[in-house]
């Protein structure tokens, strides 16, 4: 079944909020950073030419989480 490109973006823009919410990060930073990697489905791999710059973005989170004394807890193999 085809889902309209409108409804298929809000479902993406709730789904983003929904896992936001769970690791505490405010939903318009997520859905901010999804927009700028281009992201269009949730599950959609991440480019090849955007490995360093999705990289580069997680060392950072990672850093501030060990600052900020949190560990990163990832839904898979995390603690």
């Amino acid at each position: 079944m085809l889902v309209p490109y409108e409804k298929k973006k809000k479902n993406l823009k709730k789904e983003i909020a929904e896992i936001a919410r769970e690791y505490s990060i405010p939903a318009e930073e997520a859905l901010s950073i999804a927009q700028a990697f281009g992201i269009q489905d949730i599950d959609q791999e991440v480019p090849p030419e955007l490995f360093r710059a999705v990289a580069e973005v997680m060392a950072f989170v990672y850093q501030l989480d060990q600052f900020s004394g949190n560990e990163v807890k990832g839904k898979k193999g995390g603690k």
